[in-house]
C-alpha cells in the first residue's frame, strides 16, 4: 500500500514539476526525464525546453523517506519508509520518468 501511495505521489510530482518555472536553459527540443541514483536515493530529473530542469529526490534516511522538490521546496516532506529499499525508490523514479516521457510524446 505504501508503495502505491508513493508511486501516486511520484506521478503527481512528474506532472507538477513539468510545469515548473526554473529559468535555467534547457538543451534539446523535446522534454525528457532521466533517473540518477545514489547509495540511498533516487532522483527524477525532468527537462522541459523553455522551462528548464527540475528534480524530485527520494532519499532513505533511517526509517523515513525524505522527498524534496527543486521547484516546490515548500512541498518537501518525509514519509515512513516501511520496508522500502533504495532499489524500490529507483524503480518508482524510473516508472515516473516512463510516465513523464510517455505524456511528453503525446
Amino acid at each position: 500500500m505504501k508503495k502505491l501511495m508513493l508511486l501516486a505521489a511520484l506521478g503527481a510530482a512528474a506532472i507538477f514539476t513539468a510545469c515548473g518555472d526554473d529559468s535555467s536553459s534547457a538543451g534539446g527540443s523535446d522534454p525528457k526525464c532521466e533517473v540518477k541514483t545514489g547509495e540511498n536515493s533516487a532522483t527524477m530529473v525532468q527537462t522541459v525546453p523553455g522551462y528548464g530542469t527540475s528534480e524530485t529526490t527520494w532519499k532513505l534516511e533511517g526509517d523515513k523517506i525524505l522527498i524534496t522538490y527543486s521547484d516546490f521546496p515548500d512541498n518537501n516532506t518525509e514519509e515512513d519508509a516501511g520496508e522500502l529499499t533504495a532499489d524500490d525508490l529507483k524503480k518508482m523514479a524510473e516508472a515516473g520518468c516512463e510516465n513523464f516521457n510517455k505524456m511528453s510524446a503525446e
